[in-house]
């Protein structure tokens, strides 16, 4: 039995199925399709088999939702062979898959738990790379895929778990277009470095993308994830990633664009049946046996895991041995309980697992141990939900000492049984419990100090301080249980439709699409939700939800308030897109040169206006920057270490007019010539001499004289120069007049030229864009600048920019530029400052 037996609700013994023959006739409005079935197989006596329900949070959510909605479970049984026929136990179509002894060899041994499992969890083991691994997967994926198509009906919603089946997804989409699909992934996703290393990264993207729907345990497996597809090409905003009309994003002749969510959606347990359980008098006097039978210690520590090489034991077991040998913890006055749980015996990892853990068990008590009372009591074997609720009671702290954990569910599992309030939590920061826990010690368990000076903190809590922590930590506990996890994926998921597909090619008669009001009533009941309890069934099939969050910041300790709900990934994951945010996929170059760029602490986001936020346009007045760009520019000016700068030619007054920039923005204005500070309240113009006034006057009048020759033209005059715009002119018109500028004001002495798009402009003053660019990064104090240009006046500002130190340079547009990358146009810059938003903002 699993240690997350305690979030089971089913009465394993009373509902034990006999195995049956009859093939389901019909097809389910949501299908689950999970690696394992929800049942254990057991054989008879007499040689007959029954099905016994397996303990585990995910069967207890789901199974009222989908008892309503006559719910289909795809997955294996467990054991190799043929599979079963398919059958119904608890209101649920049991769908058997079925896997042979080469396949569990190959998709389930290997590439799952040889390959998936250590890369995943930061290669804390070396994962091995086998192309007949990958084969075993890829066929067993389409196995289960055929079940699951088989069994859907039209528009059904299908809900893939885990990292066993990340190709499903897109195998479902390319047999049933009509299909809703989402995935849920119960273990981390890695960082692109480290994911890069899988051979076939770029299937195992395309698979996951065929869901419409993608949740994570938290916001950063959320961000590696959109990471990874903007590593591999794809565009990503705001938690969404845009699939091109690509065959591999879509069925074999039906792949319109479209987009798939990314989000956290933290999974949790059944927090009320596991605080009954502690409450029973018969699990208290337990935990009082417990104890006596361990010689009444002062200190009991305890670890409860699946024998595991993520999970720290050994980390966990150093930092104890050297507490006994400090004699900071005495034995047997202190003693730990480590509870081991039997897992993947055959994988050569965890055999090597097993004997290290019980060589440093016995090296621990040979020292410290005595006669009948050992240090550490290791027990390698399962323990019933009852035995772990007495030992939770029983113990004074809890380690947890995750070297990497999508969750871990035994950390809020012994939140939950400590009705008390008393007891101490030692977590791991690595474990996704940490961001939803933090009143726990939250610890690195690579920092062997670290952990020592932590357990000491627990082991010395006061029972003030105790309370105070673990009502914190149960409040937000049963907030988010694991009903609201299924509730809140449900309804964001059954939202996430995609596109208008064709209908199904079966040749069943289409049944009702998944009433979504009785999805959510069934789980709102548990989850105490009265806005989905009441939802409506008329609208229910096309609501947006909405899910709230904000970036997690540091609270204090009897406040839970202002952690992620499920469902937070970034600033908005469920935003909606119009056309306007459509735009092709940034090059990977620039892509990775932004993500290098937003890790630096303090930023200056610095670009030009016209052509780079607003387009080219006949008027110069009515010049506008495209709202996409603007707004994005207004979320970067937000952001703590961020400074955002506008440097233009125009006059001040004009970009301020015509612009609108942020509040607090930094504005450049006259190539230099003109500076605003950032709260926007004073102007500082380069003065005039009285011999830089006269020649002004002089270029002023002789430019007029040749605007006045030349319809079309017309000057501007700035504090320190004058301006010739050619733009309305007629070609040969404005060929003549910027010729006779160059040969005339712009060759006197003491005048600087600068020669722009339809421009000649003339200057008394020696300012550039270059020196302008140069003087913002001093008030800025930026560690890296990005500047984004499109003319021959921005390549100043360009050669003044270092990109070895992480600054970027952008042109927008063509002709020859010192710029490390280049874009087509405004939308360009709008999407290109949008991920600049969204990786600010992780």
């Amino acid at each position: 039995m699993r240690t997350e037996d305690l979030t089971r609700k089913a009465d394993p013994v009373s509902q034990e199925q006999p195995e049956p023959n009859k093939q389901p006739d019909h097809r389910s409005d949501l299908v689950v399709v999970a690696n394992r079935l929800p049942v254990d197989r057991r054989e008879n006596p007499d040689g007959t088999t029954t099905w016994k329900p397996s303990p585990g949070g995910l069967v207890s959510a789901l199974e009222p939702v989908m008892q309503r909605n006559a719910g289909a479970w795809v997955g294996w049984t467990g054991a190799p062979g043929d599979a079963p026929d398919p059958f119904e136990a608890r209101g649920i179509q049991l769908i058997p898959v079925e896997l042979s002894k080469d396949d569990v060899e190959d998709y389930y041994e290997g590439m799952s738990n040889g390959t998936l499992w250590p890369l995943y969890h930061d290669v804390i083991a070396q994962p091995q790379f086998h192309r007949h691994w990958w084969e075993a997967y890829v066929r067993v994926n389409r196995r289960f895929a055929q079940q699951a198509a088989e069994s859907a009906a039209e528009n059904a919603l299908v809900w893939v778990q885990d990292y066993q089946l990340q190709l499903v997804p897109q195998m479902l989409r390319a047999a049933r277009p009509d299909l809703r699909i989402a995935f849920f992934n119960h273990i981390p996703f890695p960082p692109y470095e480290i994911f890069a290393q899988l051979p076939w990264r770029r299937q195992v993207l395309d698979g996951l993308l065929g869901a419409d729907q993608l949740g994570f345990q938290r916001p950063a497996d959320a961000n590696n994830f959109l990471r990874a597809c903007r590593r591999n090409g794809l565009a990503t905003r705001r938690g969404l990633v845009h699939l091109p009309a690509e065959p591999r994003f879509g069925s074999a002749d039906h792949h319109p664009p479209r987009e798939v969510r990314a989000a956290a959606f933290p999974i949790s347990i059944d927090a009320e049946l596991i605080d009954a359980l502690g409450r029973k008098p018969e699990i208290q006097e337990r935990a009082r046996e417990i104890r006596r039978e361990l010689g009444d210690p002062k200190v009991v520590l305890l670890g409860v895991d699946r024998l595991d090489y993520t999970k720290g034991i050994l980390h966990r077991l150093k930092a104890v041995e050297e507490l006994f040998a400090e004699e900071v913890l005495t034995p047997p006055d202190a003693v730990l309980v480590q509870v081991a749980t039997p897992s993947r015996d055959r994988v050569e990892e965890y055999e090597k697992m097993k004997r290290d853990v019980e060589v440093t068990v016995g090296r621990i008590n040979g020292d410290y141990g005595q006669l009948g009372q050992p240090a550490v009591h290791y027990l390698h074997q399962s323990q019933d939900r009852e035995e772990l609720a007495a030992l939770y009671l029983a113990a004074d702290v809890m380690l947890v000492t995750a070297l990497r954990d999508g969750m871990n569910l035994v950390a809020k599992e012994y939140v939950a049984t400590r009705f008390d309030e008393q007891g101490a939590l030692v977590l791991s920061e690595f474990a996704g419990a940490a961001i939803e826990l933090p009143q726990a010690f939250l610890v690195n368990p690579h920092d062997i100090d670290g952990v020592k000076a932590a357990i000491v903190r627990a082991v010395q809590l006061s029972p003030r301080e105790a309370t105070r922590r673990m009502r914190a930590m149960r409040r937000r506990v049963f907030e988010f249980d694991v009903a609201r996890w299924a509730s809140t994926f449900l309804k964001v998921a059954a939202s996430a439709a995609a596109e208008p597909a064709p209908p199904s090619r079966s040749n069943t008669p289409p049944t009702e699409t998944i009433e979504l009001a009785a999805v959510m009533a069934a789980a709102a009941a548990k989850a105490g939700d009265p806005i989905a309890a009441e939802a409506r069934a008329e609208n229910a099939a096309t609501e947006q939800v909405p899910v709230a969050g904000n970036v997690h910041e540091e609270r204090d300790l009897d406040d839970p308030e202002g952690l992620e709900e499920p469902g937070h990934v970034l600033d908005d994951p469920l935003v909606t897109l119009n056309n306007e945010d459509r735009h092709p996929p940034l090059s990977l170059g620039l892509v990775t040169a932004l993500e290098g760029f937003a890790m630096h602490p303090s930023l200056l986001v610095a670009m030009d206006f016209d052509g780079v936020l607003s387009p080219i346009v006949a008027d110069p007045d009515a010049a506008r920057p495209l709202p996409q760009a603007l707004q994005h520019l207004n979320e970067l000016a937000k952001m703590p270490g961020v400074r955002v700068a506008l440097v233009s030619g125009r006059t001040l007054d004009d970009l301020v007019r015509v612009a609108t920039p942020p509040a607090r923005a930094l504005l450049v204005g006259s190539h230099g010539a003109e500076f605003r500070d950032p709260l926007g309240d004073s102007v500082a113009t380069s003065p005039l001499d009285p011999a830089q006034a006269g020649l002004l006057a002089k270029a002023t009048a002789e430019m007029e004289a040749i605007s006045a020759r030349h319809p079309g033209t017309h000057v501007e005059t700035k504090p320190t120069g004058v301006v010739l715009h050619t733009r309305r002119a007629e070609r040969p018109v404005a060929a003549k007049a910027t010729q006779e500028a160059l040969d005339g004001p712009a060759s006197w002495p003491g005048v600087h030229l600068t020669h722009g798009k339809e421009v000649v402009e003339l200057s008394v003053v020696s300012v550039t864009k270059g020196t302008a660019l140069r003087r913002l990064r001093s008030i800025t104090g930026a560690d890296a600048v990005l500047y984004a240009g499109d003319d021959v006046t921005d390549e100043r500002a360009f050669a003044v920019l270092r990109a070895e130190a992480g600054d970027v340079s952008v042109r927008v547009g063509s002709g020859e530029t010192q710029a490390h990358h280049r874009l087509g146009g405004p939308d360009e810059i709008a999407t290109m400052l949008g991920l600049l938003v969204d990786l600010c903002g992780e």
